[in-house]
């Protein structure tokens, strides 16, 4: 699967700005569970957190799904509301 230059900037912009905040939201690792890094080296939890898995309304962009099929299959199975 490509890669585009702006899909590489976000996840820069992810793991620069919610290391610690995912590192520290034990109601969303706890939600996630563990997860593997993925092929730019990002955490998915620290992905997922920044396209929108919010925890007290659960939604996740759709857009993002082909990125992370895994990820969003584990999050609907887990009641994250899939938005479009």
């Amino acid at each position: 699967m490509g890669t585009t230059r702006k899909n590489l900037e976000v996840w820069s912009e992810a793991r620069i700005a919610l290391n610690k905040e995912v590192a520290n939201h034990p109601v969303l690792l706890n939600l996630l569970g563990p997860l593997p890094k993925d092929d730019h080296g990002a955490w998915l939890g620290e992905v997922a957190a920044y396209v929108g898995v919010i925890m007290n309304g659960d939604y996740m962009p759709m857009e993002l799904e082909h990125l992370y099929p895994k990820l969003f299959w584990k999050l609907k199975k887990k009641g994250v509301i899939i938005v479009s």
